[in-house]
């Protein structure tokens, strides 16, 4: 992205097509200060424009001023599924829109659990105190439904449901809670035995919903799971000039207007028609149609927003890392040349003819805990890592999983083992207790603010933490220099 190019004005014409194949409408929305119908207040986006109000305005999706134009949040409040993921870009108004979704499911379903899920507790203590509490206090219809004997940071007891709000900086937060939906707000910050251990307490409930919410971080990971598993819809908007129907994309849908203010502008990228985009409405057209996936998901860019120029999109990727760019602005993950690892990359460190029986360095080890487990053996080899064994554990009792790990350290005389922790708690105390000063439990702090950069190893816990993005580099670029040695034989001994 370093080397993006906006084009300059050409002449437009006025060719163009509709969106053609199906007809994909948005829930119909309300001028500012219409009223409600009652019979509507079943739908979430229409009770929410009811009863709450954000900023002492009524809470609308259409209004006068750009931050008021937000008819692309509509459809995702309205949207009930079961499991829903948003991947989305900071400052687009989703968790505002996931308030409302919380306080409506709590109108509507008597006698449920419902748990919102933070990185941190700092982070909880802001969301709660600047959005929960101002979105009950402000509305007299729900501040009448709140139990005053229990409102706390942490629950608060409306419409005769539990509203509890909790940290996942670890598991243990989740462990024991009967629940019946989960919201996940910025959901990378946190580790994936965090959200196995509130999902775990989904397992009875007869609603058991799902809400995902992140900005994302990488591919395949976070939010970007779930979203790779919905039938990905996206943003369409229509150009009055020519009548196309497309998705706002950097930055083939930006141009510098030169011949007029010198100023960046959103132009049609078929008619090449310049502010003739209507970005106050459009539709939610999914990507996948013709099979139903497991999650309903939104894809939710800075440039979906009406209130957000093309002007500052251009200044935000002038002085932003490609990093942040893509995953604040644009809501998309992004890996980057410095943490994208190949095949060829991994067929350059295949040694033939090298054995790996004879022990001559310090062996360490490294698992990752989970329904399904992986361990990978090594050997300090000529200041290299010779790979010596790795495995997938996947066909027995997760709750024995460490058995077969402790077997491989037995039987590879392992010094060092370094375990996910989290998930593998129960896991990581056993190991220790069998193999006493060998094993460490690995965690993450990769929130935005870290200033850590080398792994901190605590003696006493046996822990160490350490930044997720920067051992991903790490290992990136070990395999890209060959600082591994993967042996064919092992390779041949343990097919993928």
């Amino acid at each position: 992205m370093s080397d993006v190019v906006i084009p300059e004005i050409i002449n437009p014409d006025d060719s163009g097509m509709v969106l053609g194949g199906k007809n994909y409408l948005t829930t119909p929305t309300l001028p500012f200060n219409s009223p409600i119908d009652t019979h509507l207040e079943s739908q979430a986006d229409y009770w929410a424009m009811k009863y709450r109000t954000l900023k002492g305005k009524p809470y609308r999706f259409r209004g006068v001023k750009p931050q008021q134009k937000r008819a692309f949040l509509q459809k995702m409040l309205a949207d009930q599924s079961q499991l829903k993921t948003y991947q989305k870009s900071r400052q687009a108004g989703v968790s505002e829109n996931s308030v409302s979704e919380l306080l409506f499911l709590a109108q509507k379903y008597a006698y449920k659990k419902f748990m919102y899920v933070f990185p941190t507790l700092p982070q909880l203590r802001v969301f709660v105190q600047t959005r929960i509490e101002p979105a009950i206090k402000d509305s007299p219809y729900i501040t009448k439904h709140l139990d005053k004997k229990k409102n706390s940071l942490q629950l608060k007891h409306l419409f005769n449901c539990d509203l509890m709000f909790k940290s996942g900086s670890t598991p243990r937060a989740g462990e024991g809670a009967d629940i019946d939906c989960v919201f996940f707000d910025e959901r990378d910050r946190m580790s994936t035995s965090v959200l196995e251990a509130f999902k775990e307490g989904l397992s009875s409930s007869d609603l058991g919903f799902i809400r995902d919410i992140s900005t994302p971080s990488l591919p395949g990971y976070g939010v970007n799971l779930s979203f790779e598993q919905s039938d990905k819809k996206h943003w369409f908007v229509k150009c009055d000039a020519c009548g196309e129907w497309q998705t706002l994309t950097f930055p083939e849908s930006i141009v510098k207007h030169t011949s007029v203010d010198g100023k960046h502008k959103y132009w049609c990228k078929k008619c090449k028609s310049v502010d003739r985009i209507n970005r106050d409405t459009g539709l939610w057209v999914p990507e996948i149609s013709t099979v139903q996936m497991p999650w309903s998901g939104y894809q939710v860019s800075q440039l979906d927003c009406p209130w957000i120029s093309a002007e500052t999109i251009v200044d935000k990727k002038n002085r932003m890392l490609s990093q942040l760019f893509f995953n604040y602005v644009l809501g998309n993950p992004y890996i980057g040349n410095n943490l994208l690892v190949l095949q060829p990359h991994i067929n350059g460190c295949i040694v033939q003819g090298l054995t790996t029986l004879n022990k001559t360095g310090k062996i360490i080890a490294g698992v990752d805990w989970g329904d399904v487990s992986w361990i990978i053996i090594g050997m300090v080899y000529q200041e290299k890592l010779m790979i010596l064994h790795y495995e997938k554990i996947a066909f027995i009792d997760p709750e024995k999983h460490h058995q077969r790990v402790g077997e491989l350290i037995e039987g590879y005389h392992v010094d060092t083992v370094v375990c996910d922790y989290g998930y593998g708690r129960v896991h990581n105390s056993i190991l220790m207790k069998n193999f006493p000063g060998k094993v460490w439990a690995c965690r993450y702090n990769d929130q935005h603010n870290s200033q850590l950069i080398e792994n901190v190893w605590n003696e006493r816990l046996h822990r160490v933490t350490v930044n997720r993005t920067i051992s991903l580099r790490v290992m990136a670029r070990s395999w890209k220099l060959k600082e591994f040695i993967l042996p064919a034989s092992v390779v041949a001994s343990n097919p993928l």
